[in-house]
């Protein structure tokens, strides 16, 4: 017997954030799988944004102080140690990677471990049609 899951109600993920950085600014925001830079995009926030395939045509720098764009997988830009010898803390983070639990648990204990103490992680999971 096939699991039937309910879909969730609320916002769209892309409002949500949206509302988000309208509403509050943090010190550094990353974002891990970003490709069309759309979530991104409207952040005021120093950011820092990576996807391996990035394919914008927005205007990704809008009012952020800072914009830093790493083409490369997560475990390749964790790898670099960029957050570490910046001395970055991360303020708000948004996890949209591969949808694969391996891969989301190695961001979030890489994401968790350049927060700050006060950080908050979001997570996006996949959503399937099917399971309805």
């Amino acid at each position: 017997m096939q699991a039937k899951f309910r879909p969730a109600n609320g916002p769209w993920y892309t409002g949500f954030l949206q509302r988000l950085h309208k509403t509050l600014l943090f010190n550094r925001y990353l974002e891990i799988g970003c490709r069309k830079g759309r979530s991104f995009a409207p952040v005021r926030s120093k950011t820092i944004a990576v996807d391996p395939f990035f394919r914008t045509k927005l205007n990704i720098i809008g009012e952020k102080p800072a914009l830093h764009l790493f083409q490369a997988t997560s475990d390749d830009f964790f790898a670099s140690d960029f957050l570490r010898r910046d001395g970055i803390r991360l303020g708000l983070s948004f996890l949209d990677g591969m949808h694969l639990y391996e891969f989301l648990l190695r961001d979030v204990m890489n994401t968790e471990a350049a927060s700050d103490p006060n950080g908050v992680i979001c997570c996006m999971t996949a959503y399937r049609s099917d399971l309805t």
